[in-house]
């Protein structure tokens, strides 16, 4: 029998689940699949012949092929998920996101208005603003980071200069060290 699913009304939460809930609940899924597969596998290879004499080829096929229609046909896959799902949903629970404001004049469930699952149209007038808006802020971004690159640039240059500049300083001490030249110039231990 299928999972119930209650209709929403005027005043639900409004529950998602978060990202680390789900990256386990995958994880949990394979780590469990992979066991019920090798188990499987091994059961196979120790009762047959066949694995020697394919070097474990049909064995693989054999089981993958059995493993995934036995676990199709008897819903253990679903079982699995929906435990899966339960255990990380318990380590990080869904956040209440928010609260389902409105609900339909003339139907009740439970005593409460039917919410409806309808998208809220916007005036042409209110599209146009909306999208003049996202304009304007997309152009002011790319006008930050422009004036962000020009001073990475100046940076950069900046840099160079300040590079070969000690480089020339560096030989210049060191073509007047080999000459013999710094303790008359004052250059002695520097």
């Amino acid at each position: 029998m299928g999972e119930a699913f209650w209709a929403a009304r005027e005043g639900d939460a409004l529950l998602h689940t978060s990202f680390l809930a789900d990256l386990v609940g995958s994880a949990l899924e394979f780590a469990i699949n992979a066991v019920i597969y090798f188990a499987a596998l091994a059961v196979v290879a120790l009762a047959t012949g066949a694995t020697v004499a394919t070097l474990g080829c049909s064995a693989v096929l054999l089981v993958g092929t059995v493993v995934g229609a036995t676990m199709l046909l008897s819903g253990a896959g679903e079982k699995i998920s929906k435990a899966c799902e339960d255990i990380a949903n318990s380590l990080f629970p869904p956040k209440i996101e928010g609260y389902i404001l409105t609900g339909s004049g003339d139907t009740r469930i439970n005593s409460k208005r039917a919410a409806r699952a309808a998208a809220t149209a916007l005036s042409r007038h209110d599209v146009e603003t909306l999208d003049a808006q996202a304009q304007a802020e997309a152009e002011e971004e790319k006008r930050r980071q422009d004036a962000k690159s020009m001073w990475d640039v100046a940076g950069e240059y900046l840099d160079a200069v300040k590079g070969r500049a000690e480089n020339m300083a560096k030989g210049v001490v060191s073509v007047v060290s080999r000459m013999g030249i710094s303790g008359r110039m004052g250059l002695a231990g520097k």
